[in-house]
């Protein structure tokens, strides 16, 4: 388990967890004597490495911190509490008032000071945890992509969750063809970073250069400000990647930072050995199971597919018929979600109806009788030719109507058609089969 991550403080009725970290034993004692009797789960740690330990192994919904101003204990605790849950309250018992802008109760306090402090926090932890269970909800709702009931895709989002509250770098690493962003879009808004911004850069337009330069002219990178950067595509730049997180880690190790720093996650697709370049580095590796593993899923995850297809061409979506989706988890999708996406696409822009039925995407889903590459899979480039012959034939020849279907120009669709042996355009049968058919 990474050093600086902490569990969640969990929810329910149970009695406020607190965690006592005596520095000063005199302090110490008189907290232990107001706690005695009240409805408290109370643990005790003798200094700043206990704690530590207590609050890596539970969580507590308040940390009381018994020191004098400035101690060992306090400066050690208080430096390590940026990468502790918000939900933990810190309350600090002094000897003195040192103005700090934390919850201070000073020795000697008036009668139920202290216990009217601990109530305070209690109260606020409960909140913090109330609207990060209603975040969570809502993830999980909203997310039509990260949303699974298979045990490995569960147990890679929660660890993408884990290390969206921490200080690390993540890299996501999966198979051809993978659909990374929603896991990116999913570190941003279910962390602390989720008021800052999200950037995302294609890492095919990086070079070596890209990172060295950014910071001094206030490129991409400096817009996300304490936000979360996405870099997909980093395949070919991953060196580059890996030099910056290396040379912006000694930011993220400073100790009692006020904010946490801009998060890097990165996006490396198998077959590549880039993602071993961060093997030795403070970012988490994580592999994304593939599309196979969730077929489960594959109709909530079609269902969102299509509607960003419509809404990409400005039409309303239409309906997966259950005879559909069957048919989707039917193939085992090699190409993962970018191959179901050009799938549904194809789909979407040959029907009429307002539904897609399982025929429709039989048709655009790869077999082995069909044109294909040497795994059996029908290629992007066939489904290009069945698309464009599929709505050629729905508009009856007419290239205009075809043209504007598709979302190309007429000369692009001539020229398509002519590659795939059709009459030139006003000859005759220049709107029926290709000349080879015929011959």
């Amino acid at each position: 388990m990474p050093h600086d991550w902490f569990p969640p403080v969990p929810t329910g009725d149970h009695p406020p967890a607190v965690l006592s970290v005596v520095g000063d034993r005199r302090l110490g004692d008189a907290v232990a004597r107001e706690l005695e009797g009240l409805d408290y789960d109370v643990e005790q740690a003798a200094d700043a490495a206990a704690a530590l330990a207590s609050l890596h192994e539970r969580a507590f919904e308040v940390c009381v911190l018994c020191d004098t101003p400035g101690g060992e204990v306090d400066r050690a605790v208080r430096a390590a509490w940026s990468r502790v849950p918000a939900a933990t309250q810190l309350v600090r018992v002094l000897n003195e008032d040192d103005g700090h802008d934390t919850q201070t109760v000073v020795h000697p306090w008036a009668t139920s000071r202290l216990r009217h402090t601990l109530a305070e926090a209690a109260g606020r932890s409960a909140l913090v945890q109330e609207n990060d269970s209603l975040r969570r909800r809502l993830v999980e709702r909203l997310s039509w992509f990260t949303a699974t009931a298979h045990d490995e895709v569960g147990a890679f989002r929660d660890a993408l969750l884990q290390a969206s509250h921490s200080r690390d770098d993540v890299v996501i690493v999966g198979e051809p063809g993978a659909l990374l962003a929603p896991w990116a879009r999913l570190v941003h808004e279910s962390g602390p970073r989720s008021r800052a911004p999200f950037v995302r850069i294609d890492g095919r337009t990086l070079t070596a250069d890209t990172f060295a330069t950014d910071h001094e002219t206030g490129g991409r990178v400096a817009e996300a400000d304490g936000g979360v950067v996405f870099l997909d595509h980093t395949e070919e730049t991953a060196e580059a990647v890996r030099d910056r997180v290396r040379q912006r880690n000694p930011h993220l190790r400073i100790a009692g930072s006020p904010r946490l720093p801009t998060q890097f996650v990165v996006g490396v697709e198998q077959p590549t050995d880039a993602e071993s370049v961060f093997e030795h580095e403070t970012a988490r590796v994580l592999a994304v199971p593939p599309l196979r593993t969730r077929l489960g899923d594959v109709g909530a995850i079609a269902t969102g597919l299509l509607e960003d297809v419509a809404s990409r061409f400005g039409e309303a979506t239409r309906a997966l018929t259950t005879t559909a989706v069957e048919a989707l988890c039917e193939h085992d999708w090699p190409g993962n979600e970018r191959e179901l996406s050009a799938v549904l696409e194809c789909a979407f822009r040959a029907g009429t109806g307002r539904t897609i039925d399982a025929d429709d995407v039989r048709a655009w889903i790869g077999t082995t009788d069909s044109p294909s590459d040497d795994t059996g899979t029908t290629t992007l480039r066939d489904m290009e030719r069945r698309l464009i012959e599929a709505t050629f034939a729905r508009c009856n020849g007419n290239r205009e109507q075809t043209a504007k279907s598709l979302g190309i120009g007429v000369r692009t669709l001539s020229g398509k058609l002519r590659e795939y042996g059709y009459p030139p355009r006003g000859g005759p049968g220049s709107n029926r089969r290709p000349r080879r058919e015929a011959a």
